[in-house]
């Protein structure tokens, strides 16, 4: 069985009506083509999870993550890819204080590799989302949805 050890950063930022949004990317590549996910991905070799965190925002966003609290560690097995992932689940933002979301996404350059479209959501909207897993247990949690 394979380990897979993974930086999930949940990047939230209230919108104009004062509702908090999650940023999620739709994966590009398989497993879970097409599922929605947080903007993170593995930890490389002898690196944090907090720089992985930020590296991977980076390079999937092109949106600089900062002001990262720690939040909680998630793990789930997958049978169908003989894999357990370890997630390290991060909190922080991207932007300044006063910029709204729509002046965030005029600077969101995603890599094709990795995703091909982002969204805001809020709460309602990923109880409606198809959410890989790991995106799945750190978004409920993160509002409070139940699985």
């Amino acid at each position: 069985m394979k380990k897979i050890y993974l930086a999930s950063p949940i990047i939230v930022k209230e919108d104009k009506d004062e509702n908090e949004r999650v940023l999620l990317v739709k994966r590009a590549k398989e497993p879970y083509k097409g599922n929605w996910q947080l903007p993170g991905g593995k930890i490389e070799h002898e690196e944090k999870a907090e720089e992985a965190a930020i590296r991977e925002v980076k390079e999937e966003t092109d949106l600089e993550f900062k002001n990262l609290k720690f939040i909680k560690e998630y793990d789930h097995y997958y049978p169908n890819l003989n894999c357990h992932y370890f997630y390290k689940a991060f909190i922080g933002e991207v932007g300044e204080e006063n910029e709204t979301i729509e002046d965030i996404n005029k600077r969101i350059k995603l890599e094709q590799k990795e995703a091909t479209e982002f969204k805001w959501a809020s709460k309602e909207d990923i109880k409606e989302m198809k959410l890989q897993w790991g995106a799945k247990l750190i978004s409920y949690d993160y509002f409070k949805i139940e699985l």
